[in-house]
């Protein structure tokens, strides 16, 4: 009967994993566009090769994703260099350029791979905590939470931080079965890989610290001053320059911090989104759990307690929320969700286990369809990879346009012209130029209709495309001045060209994450027609 049980258990897993691994995987070519979450971390790694060094971009936030991106597209270039495809470095520079997408899909799988290994880490803090059944009723609830799924998507730390803090987690509970140097030395070491991944996630030292101090009576002498050891130099050896720049690195986490003690911004409050990111059902069970878990084993309990309550206590004094920094905490509240659907079947004797799973379909369905439907919102092509395709095919290159900003965040997806280039790469400009990126032959010339959110001063339509970006909610102040289109109009432009990608009026339950400049909504994927603003070309009339 054992034996029984365990491979059932296994095999819920195994399910449960494949599961959540299928939503996160789905749909990992289409080119769903986001300048930050998306392409910034390819790119930089591409930058900081063509660079000779391994300098990150972002040096507040950690550099283990960055060096693990670096080294693979390193391997790219190597490869590329052997078969005759690239003569040096600034061919793989080029070759981003011109199509960013490859590089973008093997930072999400980068991300895919470590979101499963969450979804594994999860099912096993769970079995730990209540035995198998909890472990797969927690890998089932993390498999479908929304704001999880949605993060795998990103290219972003947010979840490679989250695999290394339940991995440090689970190596300091481990420790109270039996207390070891060699033990607490692997918890802090795993802890500094959570901080080189994102640098809040130092709170999972305090799981090191409670499990620690919750040990059995076992001597283990200067194993702190080693576990601190470890945490000091992993983390250095995987974000090294946050001592060799260390006086921009302070300055970094200064200004981050602002988010802690600043004036609250556009931010939705937390009440908002924990909904959103994983429904009521789970909190609720995982309120049940926690309470059952600190009856049944304190130690343990607490050890996997004090992350994410110290982590959610800093989040509800923050001035500036992300939905996506829910995702250090949501695998925890899977992970006492799962005990707390064990505790609650075994309330009813007859069939807990049809009673344990019908609690864990009840809180998993909501997250479920909410996460499905993310995925296949994702699906479909964004209105500014359509409205770029269009003008490929309609408008002859090197013709001007006028396009909605000179940040991209709105514009059709098009090759990136020479002025681009200046602008983002002077280092390379003439080199890139000899290699024809940013041709005038194959490329758009453009001016904008703002700069930011401060619209072009005394604008007038001249160019014969025009092309217009609106949104209600995501970076509105990117939009048209109504004076604008009025002046389009006079002028006697048409539209030659609609892409919609939300409808209006939003419908009650429509939100979107406004700090994140996302046009992929949290909720109320039914408003929402394709990613992306509404775009409109017009086409002046020939003078």
């Amino acid at each position: 009967m054992h034996r029984e049980g365990f491979d059932r258990a296994r095999a819920g897993l195994v399910l449960a994993v494949l599961l959540g691994a299928a939503l996160r995987l789905y749909p990992i070519r289409r080119p769903y566009w986001h300048l930050e979450l998306q392409e910034h971390y390819a790119r930089n790694a591409v930058v900081a090769i063509a660079r000779h060094d391994w300098r990150p971009f972002i040096i507040h936030n950690g550099a283990a994703l960055f060096d693990s991106l670096r080294l693979v597209f390193t391997g790219w270039y190597a490869v590329g260099r052997a078969l005759g495809a690239y003569r040096d470095r600034l061919d793989l520079l080029a070759d981003f350029i011109g199509d960013p997408f490859p590089f973008i899909v093997v930072g999400r799988l980068a991300i895919w791979c470590y979101a499963v290994i969450v979804l594994h880490l999860v099912g096993r803090l769970g079995a730990r905590l209540a035995g198998p059944g909890a472990g797969v009723a927690a890998a089932v609830l993390s498999a479908v939470t929304f704001v999880d799924v949605r993060a795998a998507h990103h290219v972003w730390p947010d979840v490679p931080a989250a695999a290394a803090t339940l991995a440090t987690v689970l190596a300091a509970e481990r420790m109270l079965d039996r207390p070891s140097t060699g033990r607490l030395v692997l918890a802090g070491a795993l802890a500094g890989v959570a901080m080189a991944f994102r640098l809040n996630a130092a709170l999972a030292m305090l799981a090191v610290v409670v499990a620690y101090v919750g040990r059995r009576n076992a001597h283990l002498g200067r194993a702190p001053i080693l576990c601190l050891t470890a945490t000091v130099v992993t983390y250095a050896l995987l974000s090294p320059y946050s001592f060799l720049a260390y006086r921009e690195a302070l300055s970094n986490v200064a200004m981050e911090s602002l988010k802690l003690v600043g004036p609250r911004g556009l931010s939705l409050p937390l009440g908002t989104l924990v909904p959103v990111a994983m429904g009521w059902g789970m909190p609720a069970l995982a309120l049940v759990g926690a309470l059952a878990a600190l009856q049944r084993a304190r130690g343990p309990a607490l050890v996997a307690l004090v992350f994410p309550v110290a982590f959610l206590i800093a989040l509800a004094s923050s001035s500036i929320l992300y939905a996506r920094y829910l995702v250090l905490v949501t695998p925890f509240v899977a992970v006492f969700a799962g005990c707390g659907a064990v505790t609650a079947s075994a309330w009813f004797g007859r069939a807990p286990r049809v009673v344990g799973a019908a609690l864990v379909l009840l809180a998993a369905s909501g997250p479920a369809i909410h996460s499905v439907q993310l995925d296949r919102l994702l699906a479909r092509e964004d209105t500014r990879r359509l409205a770029g395709l269009w003008i490929l095919q309609h408008v002859p290159s090197g013709t001007r346009l006028t396009l909605p900003n000179i940040v991209r965040y709105p514009n059709p997806m098009l090759p990136r012209n020479g002025d681009d280039i200046g602008r983002e790469y002077p280092e390379w400009a003439a080199r890139l130029a000899e290699r024809g990126v940013g041709s005038p032959a194959r490329t758009y010339p453009a001016s904008y209709l703002g700069f930011f959110d401060t619209p072009a001063p005394a604008w007038a339509p001249n160019d014969r495309f025009i092309v217009t970006a609106y949104h209600p909610v995501v970076l509105s102040g990117m939009n048209p001045p109504p004076a604008y289109i009025e002046k389009l109009r006079a002028a006697g432009a048409s539209p030659v060209a609609e892409f919609e990608g939300v409808r209006e009026p939003l419908p009650p339950g429509t939100i979107y994450d406004p700090p994140d400049a996302d046009y992929v909504p949290l909720a109320g994927f039914g408003a929402v027609t394709r990613p992306g603003p509404n775009i409109v070309i017009w086409e002046l009339p020939p003078r």
